[in-house]
């Protein structure tokens, strides 16, 4: 697998982890701990290996996008430097802003460069 089909699938897994722990937390609040509890094991397990799944997406596209960020930024230094915190400091949603604001639009118009003008 290529860097770019890697980095696509990392942060849609993120973004699909990222629902899902939103939908999980609505379902706590408003059902009470014992709503969550009552879901069969039979669906808690493939909610783990999201969870896992998650985790090694984001500990692979975040140094990844940290990587790209400081070497291949096509803005000026202060718009580097924004990334590179923003990056730093708000890891999940940081990573993933970078990579659908900066990185795969990027990717996109040097794939098809007659199409970005």
């Amino acid at each position: 697998m290529d860097f770019c089909k890697f980095c696509r699938a990392a942060a849609w897994c993120l973004v699909v982890l990222l629902v899902a722990a939103v939908v999980l937390n609505v379902v706590a609040v408003f059902g009470g701990a014992s709503a969550f509890n009552a879901l069969p094991a039979i669906s808690k397990l493939p909610l783990g290996l999201l969870g896992a799944l998650g985790a090694l997406s984001l500990f692979g596209l975040w140094p990844a996008m940290m990587w790209h960020c400081a070497t291949s930024y096509p803005g000026g230094i202060l718009g580097k430097l924004m990334w590179f915190l923003m990056l730093l400091f708000t890891i999940p949603v940081g990573t993933l802003a970078y990579y659908f604001v900066v990185f795969e639009p990027r990717q996109k118009a040097m794939e098809h460069p007659l199409r970005s003008s």
